[in-house]
């Protein structure tokens, strides 16, 4: 048991962590496990022949290095998660440019750039990087020079414009759910104004 009067590493990151949402976190992680080890064996397999758990595998491989992000962003200070998702989404946005001059073509859809081993989908990473840096612009209580909606609208308009070009129907209209999301659940006003 750690106590709140230890100021130790671990019992500092333990007393400052939303526990409620790290434990929802891990059943999420360990269902979609389960549930990867369930359909692994029938989608690898045929009607004469056993399946195996090469997606199952894959997966666990996802999990671990997810739980790795999760840890190492549970560490770092306000300042530097806020910094982590400027970099993050400015990077995103960036990949999402160049899908468009070197990505994959599938189905007429330019999505992913093929990275030896695996492809990677940039507009991925711009959903988590538009999300804090959204809420810390929402949070933020100083005054800013235009309405805080406009400025987080701003934030995404590139994505608003590249990822129809993909085309990315999907994620566009994710991205701005988010955004809608954002706003509502930060309790801004309908109507148009100072924020």
């Amino acid at each position: 048991m750690n106590s709140r009067a230890d100021r130790g590493g671990y019992a500092a990151w333990w007393w400052t962590i939303d526990r409620v949402a790290l434990v929802l976190m891990l059943m999420l992680i360990t269902v979609g496990l389960m549930l990867a080890f369930a359909a692994s064996p029938a989608s690898t397999g045929g009607p004469l022949t056993a399946g195996d758990f090469r997606y199952a595998v894959k997966q666990i491989i996802f999990a671990i290095i997810a739980a790795g992000i999760l840890g190492g962003a549970s560490l770092l200070s306000l300042r530097q998660i806020k910094i982590a998702a400027a970099l993050i989404f400015a990077i995103a946005l960036i990949g999402s440019f160049l899908v468009l001059l070197v990505g994959n073509e599938i189905y007429g859809a330019k999505r992913s750039i093929e990275l030896g081993l695996f492809s990677l989908q940039p507009s991925e990473f711009l959903k988590p990087g538009f999300a804090v840096l959204a809420a810390a612009i929402i949070a933020d209580r100083d005054a800013m020079p235009l309405p805080k909606p406009v400025i987080t609208f701003l934030l995404i308009a590139p994505a608003l414009v590249i990822l129809p070009l993909q085309p990315d129907v999907g994620q566009t209209t994710l991205l701005l759910a988010l955004w809608a999301a954002l706003l509502f659940f930060s309790g801004q006003p309908l109507k148009h104004g100072r924020v």
